[in-house]
């Protein structure tokens, strides 16, 4: 299982310790269940997301997070094929 974050920095905090003290029980029980894990340091960080709401209640995203999911789902999909062989897919 390879897992990636999207990060609002307003409730986690814009370092990374704050970040991993969040999810390392999510993580724990994560490794516990699955076989083979891997956490990927690439994230969307998203500071203020309510900027990002529109009238209508949508995210409207900027070019900025765009490439920053560009980037991350990148490495989930070049993870998730190469940790497959690990999980008998």
């Amino acid at each position: 299982m390879v897992v990636a974050f999207v990060v609002d920095e307003m409730y986690i905090g814009v370092n990374g310790l704050d970040m991993h003290q969040a999810v390392a029980p999510v993580e724990v029980g994560i490794m516990r269940y699955y076989e083979c894990y891997y956490p990927l340091p690439e994230a969307v960080h998203i500071a203020f997301f309510t900027k990002h709401i529109n009238t209508e209640g949508k995210f409207i995203s900027d070019e900025g997070l765009d490439k920053s999911a560009e980037l991350m789902l990148a490495e989930l999909v070049k993870w998730t094929n190469a940790l497959a062989p690990l999980r008998g897919k």
